[in-house]
């Protein structure tokens, strides 16, 4: 090799570069795992790739073992069938990534595209625990949207949670063991129990007006509050019609209500701020962004939503579209034919990408169609518990007292015409004034003297009876249970709305990222088998080089030493019966072999004896 000019050894040392390389890509191209992934991307039948797969191997196996696919008796040969092959197998290439869309990517782009994927993959799988965070708190809401459920109830659950307070009271029992009430009534129970507990602290630092008592009902004061002995053991907001009227009576109601409303609120607020964090954690808007950057870096065409939902895209996202304008495209080579090992391969691409854009439709992918909420969860506006006016003569009764028969099970009115009646209201109202003697004569004026004292005696005799109207504490805790149930209800339908949409989308962008990796190893393939032809057409190009320089420096060694020969010699040589063959020339291939046949390293050997030049025979 001492003897081997220095730009000799170069271009040996870049033969033996690119052998190895090829040798590397032609090893990866016949590999199982892509075989199956060019099956599965349907780039061509399996019996398209076993027929070209067993070319090569031929190929391959027809090559020296020594010398590969250069400086050997049959290299230019194998190199032109191995081109064939190669060419036909990037046609399928070609043809599959125009029917997906895919750019051409310049040379170490797939690598840094398959970086950018990986990051990718590991936020999807953050977001993807995030998300399943999110279902369990979902599922907690959903568990207390059924806890404010089963704390309210009808009519029916009131009276069962009294008599079961009752037989707790007492400690009476069923049969098992159990208390009474039916099925769900413990947990029924012990939740509006709590809710109870929760009013009856509200009511205590409550100030009522003057009229209104929070009374405990009990078997001696049920039939003078007019109450029923089921109310038993419950407490009541009593109110004084004689003192409050019906609308302040309603007004100290709503001030109990939005005293509970302000507790409750606090209470909301967290649960929704909760909820809120937790979803801007499993937020996937950014990742769908980022996933639609990649797609551009990708695929071509500019996509236009057309969907009510896409139009929620942000400004942005938007405005990052319009800023790229079909960017990282690789301009096609001068065309030419590629039959011609001097011409570049890279002219397989001509007017590909001019095509793809003309022909193919374009259209995007679900992961962009994300409607972002202008309204989050926790600014949901907290719910009012103050009673409809449909509501009042639920919660707001107008009380009569009585007197029990038969242990209560029949009431009798008080009459007024009773002599214990009379006499009671003897005691305890004063009668009223008699007229004066101006109504008098006015009513004498207008006839209607007897009517006006048929009234007064009516007036003293049956004076108008106290009323009371009251509000059970249990009817205004299955109230304010509704309330809350149907608040939680929303806030539950909002959040499985969000779910659906995230978890639709989670499913898009998990599928969208192996389209991505699936396009990307497709176009790297691609790639790859233009660098074989590209590796292929360099192998002859220096071949090629490297045989002429050998031919011009024998020429000149030749021409250096023609002076120093003797004549006899030059008759010797022209009297010889086997004259030297005449130089080769480059590029011509002779016809026994090709000039990429020829050994670099014998043509250049210093025993070879340089060739008999025409001029100097004629001279002599």
């Amino acid at each position: 090799m001492s003897d081997i000019p220095l730009e000799h050894q170069v271009t040996i040392a870049t033969l033996d570069d690119l052998s190895r390389e090829l040798e590397t890509l032609l090893d990866s191209f016949c590999s199982d795992a892509q075989h199956r992934f060019l099956l599965e991307q349907r780039v061509a039948t399996q019996q398209q790739l076993q027929r070209v797969r067993h070319t090569i191997q031929q190929i391959r196996n027809t090559a020296s073992p020594a010398t590969g696919f250069r400086s050997g008796p049959n290299s230019e040969a194998l190199r032109q069938s191995l081109m064939r092959v190669c060419i036909e197998m990037l046609e399928y290439y070609q043809e599959a990534c125009q029917q997906r869309r895919l750019r051409p990517l310049p040379d170490g782009m797939a690598q840094q595209l398959t970086a950018d994927w990986h990051h990718l993959s590991q936020a999807f799988e953050l977001k993807a625990k995030e998300q399943g965070n999110l279902s369990q708190l979902f599922d907690k809401l959903d568990s207390l949207r059924k806890a404010w459920k089963s704390s309210g109830g009808d009519g029916i659950m009131e009276r069962l949670l009294s008599r079961n307070y009752r037989r707790s009271k007492s400690g009476n029992t069923d049969g098992n063991g159990t208390h009474g009430g039916g099925v769900g009534g413990g947990q029924q129970q012990a939740s509006r129990h709590q809710m109870e507990r929760l009013l009856t602290a509200l009511l205590v630092n409550y100030e009522l007006k003057n009229g209104a008592y929070v009374v405990m009902v009990d078997r001696h004061n049920y039939c003078q509050l007019g109450l029923g002995r089921k109310a038993i053991g419950t407490r009541h907001v009593v109110f004084d019609c004689s003192k409050l009227t019906r609308q302040e009576q309603m007004d100290v109601v709503a001030g109990i209500c939005d005293r509970f409303a302000s507790v409750f609120a606090q209470n909301a607020q967290h649960n929704l701020a909760q909820i809120e964090a937790q979803i801007q954690l499993a937020q996937l808007s950014l990742l769908a962004e980022k996933l639609r950057r990649l797609q551009h870096q990708i695929y071509f065409g500019h996509h236009h939503p057309t969907t009510t939902t896409a139009t929620a895209l942000t400004n942005d996202d938007e405005d990052d579209d319009h800023a790229q304008p079909h960017q990282q495209q690789r301009s096609p080579s001068s065309s030419s034919s590629i039959s011609n090992q001097h011409d570049d391969v890279s002219s397989l691409d001509v007017d590909r990408q001019r095509q793809q854009q003309q022909q193919l439709p374009l259209r995007g992918t679900s992961s962009l169609l994300y409607i972002q909420d202008a309204n989050a969860i926790e600014d949901m506006p907290m719910p009012s518990f103050v009673p409809s006016p449909w509501e009042w003569p639920d919660l707001l009764k107008v009380r009569h007292p009585y007197h029990p028969v038969f242990l209560g099970l029949v009431k009798r009115r008080r009459r007024r015409s009773s002599p214990i009646m009379r006499l009671r209201d003897a005691f305890t109202h004063p009668p009223p004034p008699p007229p004066t003697q101006a109504a008098m004569s006015e009513d004498e004026d207008n006839g209607n003297e007897q009517q006006v004292m048929q009234n007064y005696v009516q007036e003293v005799q049956y004076p108008e009876m106290v009323r009371f109207a009251s509000v059970s504490i249990p009817s205004l805790c299955g109230h304010f249970c509704r309330r809350g149930r149907q608040f939680y209800e929303d806030v539950v339908a909002n959040a499985q709305v969000r779910q659906s949409q995230d978890r639709h989308l989670l499913q898009e962008i998990g599928r969208d990222l192996v389209k991505i990796y699936a396009a990307i190893q497709l176009e790297a393939s691609r790639a790859y088998m233009h660098r074989i032809l590209a590796i292929l057409h360099d192998m002859s190009m220096l071949e090629h080089q490297l045989n002429s320089s050998a031919a011009t420096t024998s020429h000149h060694h030749h021409s250096v030493a023609a002076p120093a020969w003797d004549s006899s010699a030059v008759t010797t040589g022209a009297a010889s019966s086997n004259p030297p063959p005449p130089p080769p020339i480059a590029g011509v291939p002779s016809s026994s072999t090709s000039p990429a046949g020829v050994d670099p390293s014998s043509s250049l050997s210093p025993q070879q004896h340089p060739p008999a030049d025409n001029s100097h025979v004629s001279s002599s």
